[in-house]
């Protein structure tokens, strides 16, 4: 099976049933220019100024690459129904992008709403937005879907992060705000706030049991740790992943990547556009010649965004995948230099928080452009939470009651 996809840069219209539609654009006060096209509809030439873009962006993120969004839009999605929100400044230089679909109103917000796109394999949500033009582009923003030329007054974002510019901006705007209806905390790994060695901070009877699997390991044959990033990313390093995936409870219950084809698809593609200015890498444990753990993650600069792992069942009782991560965090004392910042990508509770000592704020919530939206969904969350305390009270009374009858 080959690696690579046949047309990787083609245009998303390449989907026989992607259909043409026209574009729309608002110039908002501050001259910046607001353009809405499918994303279906984007040529090369889009598709090379997101590149620049990224490159300059103020907040990393690989979940809002081009080389991310469009292989997922392409087989995960359906491309016609998503809509890009480009901002130009007056020179026409893009400055900022947003993707975004249509979604129907829900028990937690009853209005019909935008969100941004986000795959299943998404893990940070956020804006694409220009390090040197972020207050131009978040008010270009604001006007747009103040205005009339948008059709809904609020836009849903999962996974992002409080401390980011686009909480910061848009909670903090005048007759707008976030509506947040959830919240937890993700194991990161936060190199600026310490010194200490992060293996050294592990506890004690771990790093006993993972030395042991690790000897446990050398008597089957040559023990060995790589990082395989760039052009050495061949079709067997990622055919190994795969597999690896696809062997344990994710293939058991078809949720692996290869138990889809689409799923697949878009794996391949995705590390192949990634892949070629080496901000993609795996980490591998290998027995002689034999893979038996493997994890892929990206790196924008020095930050590292893990994203997804596997590991041989057939070696359960080895650990190799919390060796894997184990030889990570000896890999990151080395290199406190170059890599700054890890994410997760991991929801709460998740095993990796044994391993990693810092936590990330994380939310999730509607940004709304409407004064009234904004006082609805203030009284909506009042009302809640009087209902959830009085169901909290009313379970009291009743233990009490019963307690007493008894």
């Amino acid at each position: 099976m080959n690696m690579h996809p046949s047309h990787p840069s083609e245009n998303l219209r390449a989907t026989p049933e992607i259909r043409s539609d026209t574009a729309s654009d608002l110039r908002s006060p501050n001259g910046y220019l607001v353009s809405i096209t499918q994303l279906a509809d984007i040529d090369s030439s889009m598709i090379d100024r997101w590149k620049t873009l990224e490159a300059n962006a103020s907040e990393p993120n690989p979940y809002l690459s081009a080389d991310f969004i469009i292989p997922a839009a392409r087989h995960l999605s359906n491309p016609t129904s998503l809509l890009m929100v480009a901002i130009s400044d007056p020179e026409y230089c893009l400055r900022g992008i947003l993707v975004i679909t249509e979604r129907s109103a829900n028990l937690r917000f009853p209005f019909r709403h935008y969100a941004l796109f986000k795959s299943p394999h998404s893990f940070i949500g956020g804006v694409l937005i220009s390090k040197t033009h972020q207050k131009e582009v978040f008010d270009t923003i604001i006007y747009y879907f103040r205005s009339s030329r948008s059709k809904y007054k609020a836009l849903y974002i999962d996974d992002l992060y409080i401390s980011s510019n686009v909480y910061h901006h848009l909670s903090n705007t005048l007759f707008s705000g976030v509506y947040l209806h959830d919240s937890y905390r993700r194991a990161v790994i936060d190199l600026r706030s310490t010194t200490r060695s992060l293996v050294g901070a592990l506890d004690h009877k771990k790093v006993k049991d993972l030395e042991r699997c690790k000897r446990k390991f050398r008597k089957k044959g040559v023990y060995h740790w790589r990082i395989v990033e760039g052009s050495d990313i061949t079709e067997d390093t990622v055919e190994a992943f795969l597999d690896l995936e696809n062997k344990g409870w994710k293939g058991e219950k078809n949720t692996s990547i290869r138990s889809s084809p689409s799923e697949e698809a878009f794996f391949r593609e995705m590390v192949y556009n990634f892949s070629g200015e080496s901000r993609i890498f795996f980490t591998e444990i290998l027995i002689d010649e034999l893979i038996i753990a493997s994890t892929c993650n990206f790196r924008i600069d020095n930050r590292v965004f893990a994203f997804k792992v596997s590991w041989d069942v057939d070696f359960r009782s080895f650990s190799p995948g919390m060796l894997n991560e184990y030889e990570f965090l000896h890999y990151l004392d080395r290199n406190r230099n170059s890599i700054h910042y890890v994410d997760s990508g991991s929801s709460h509770d998740s095993y990796i928080e044994k391993f990693w000592p810092d936590r990330a704020h994380i939310v999730n919530g509607y940004c709304l452009f409407s004064r009234p939206l904004l006082i609805f969904t203030n009284l909506l969350s009042a009302i809640r939470n009087l209902l959830r305390i009085t169901r909290r009270y009313s379970r009291q009374l009743k233990s009490i009651m019963s307690f007493r009858g008894q």
